[in-house]
């Protein structure tokens, strides 16, 4: 939407005339430090817009998403917001907490404190038993660190908790 429009405003922000691709006079309004800061802010706001009409709707797990999901192996829990994301683009993107808080009240993620600080979720003995599982990776700084993943029988559980929302 506003694809042209954003197009031409941008090129005038940048002293263009967008028909002839001829640089304007120096001595030009669109030359102006104001002018240019105003017209890239209008594009900003028209990239961003979203009419009311088309707004995302909340998130409410559809009946048919264990049907259309197209489950892996082996994904972590923000690939499967992400594959939700793209099944269902007119709803809200769901939020990672909601799946980890789930898990963590039935016992099949727990939080710990890392040595930095920061909190984190691992997968417990009883996560096991529904496809979750803590696994081990190497970061592109040779690091190693723990990422919970989830088999199928594990993205199959986290659909059925979204349902039962």
């Amino acid at each position: 939407m506003f694809e042209q429009e954003i197009q031409v405003l941008k090129a005038l922000a940048n002293g263009v005339n967008f028909f002839t691709g001829e640089k304007c006079e120096n001595d030009s309004i669109l030359n102006n430090a104001d002018i240019i800061r105003t017209l890239y802010k209008v594009c900003d706001e028209l990239e961003n817009f979203v009419p009311e009409n088309m707004k995302k709707s909340d998130f409410v797990c559809p009946f048919d998403i264990e049907e259309k999901f197209e489950y892996e192996e082996e994904m972590t829990v923000t690939k499967i917001i992400d594959k939700i994301s793209t099944l269902y683009p007119n709803m809200k993107k769901i939020k990672r907490n909601l799946i980890s808080d789930l898990l963590v009240q039935k016992g099949i993620l727990k939080r710990v404190e890392c040595n930095d600080g920061k909190i984190k979720n691992i997968a417990t003995e009883l996560a096991s038993q529904y496809g979750i599982y803590n696994v081990d990776r190497i970061s592109v700084f040779g690091r190693t660190y723990q990422v919970v993943t989830y088999n199928k029988l594990g993205q199959k559980y986290v659909l059925s908790l979204l349902k039962d929302l």
